[in-house]
């Protein structure tokens, strides 16, 4: 019988929110908004994606005034997003937080 120490979930996603957050602190990442979703407390939520691969992407109401792009946006525009990757424990996915819009 093997003797081992399992990490709980806490932890494992607690060191990979750590790893992924120092590793992707500024990233510009181009692609095509799809699921654009405003939220009632200001905050806007959409997906940015390419042809082989998808991040779900925040935008906080702060960055949001800051960012007048984003009330003209629609699904299908291609744009650059500026931003740290972070991660969201409870769900245990990660995503990009949008800081800039530019438009592609």
């Amino acid at each position: 019988m093997m003797e081992f120490e399992a990490a709980s979930v806490s932890d494992l996603v607690s060191s990979i929110k750590t790893l992924l957050e120092e590793e992707f602190q500024e990233v510009y990442v181009q692609g095509e908004v799809t699921n654009l979703s405003p939220s009632a407390a200001g905050h806007w939520y959409f997906t940015l994606s390419d042809e082989n691969a998808c991040i779900s992407c925040a935008l906080f109401k702060m960055d949001a005034l800051r960012n007048p792009l984003i009330r003209t946006l629609k699904n299908g525009d291609k744009i650059i997003v500026l931003g740290p990757v972070s991660v969201y424990q409870k769900r245990g996915s990660f995503q990009l937080l949008a800081k800039r819009i530019l438009p592609a």
